[in-house]
């Protein structure tokens, strides 16, 4: 008898940056009480505050481009959860004020369905996890390496090449003979990986590593995608 996992012909990680769920679909539980968003915490009066101390509750937002990243290092990270003197996961406006102090507001926002309509369609169509939080507190290369080997060999990131990993995804999947690519603008994140940029070149792994924009048309006609 078949089970729910044989099923499954493709499984896709989608890794994205900088983005909260309340962020990019905190609204749906205004339709849907089982998902805990943005209604859930307008009614528990939850609030960031602004630089001047006054409250900001979540608000709507329709520009989908934020013209700075919040500061994510793991220094910073502690101050949005837990600042000082204030109740906890109330510090992230505050915090981006120090890199966007004329609009400080971006990060304590949220978007709606017609803002972000891909989004919107795959949450109504498939599942969604309502606790949705990085693998650590941290930045970019430290929950990329955890994404990929479930262990990190730094906690901040670095303007130098990342120490070799074992045990990356990668290698499970070929050990178990299951197949992968990897879609990407611009260079892969794991090409600053030694060990994993010599094997980018090699026959056995130089087809697994593809431009985005190849992804589209290999999803619909490429008979071998993994």
């Amino acid at each position: 008898m078949a089970s729910a996992l044989d099923q499954i012909e493709h499984i896709f990680i989608l890794m994205m940056e900088n983005r909260s769920f309340d962020h990019m679909l905190g609204y749906l539980d205004a339709a849907n009480p089982k998902i805990v968003g943005i209604a859930n915490a307008a009614a528990a009066g939850y609030a960031n505050l602004l630089p001047n101390g006054t409250p900001y509750p979540p608000e709507t937002r329709i520009d989908p481009t934020v013209q700075e990243d919040p500061l994510h290092e793991r220094d910073a990270v502690a101050l949005q959860m837990a600042p000082p003197r204030q109740p906890p996961m109330t510090g992230f406006v505050q915090n981006y004020a120090r890199v966007s102090a004329n609009d400080p507001e971006p990060v304590g926002q949220y978007y709606t369905a017609n803002a972000v309509s891909t989004m919107d369609f795959l949450a109504r169509n498939f599942r969604v996890c309502d606790h949705w939080f990085a693998c650590l507190p941290a930045s970019t290369q430290p929950n990329r390496l955890m994404a990929a080997s479930g262990y990190a060999m730094r906690d901040f990131t670095q303007e130098v090449r990342l120490s070799n990993q074992d045990n990356r995804v990668y290698d499970w999947l070929i050990e178990h003979g299951v197949s992968w690519r990897v879609y990407s603008e611009g260079f892969p994140f794991f090409s600053l990986m030694q060990s994993v940029s010599r094997k980018m070149f090699s026959f056995r792994w130089g087809g697994c590593f593809r431009g985005f924009t190849s992804l589209k048309p290999e999803v619909q006609s490429d008979s071998d995608f993994p």
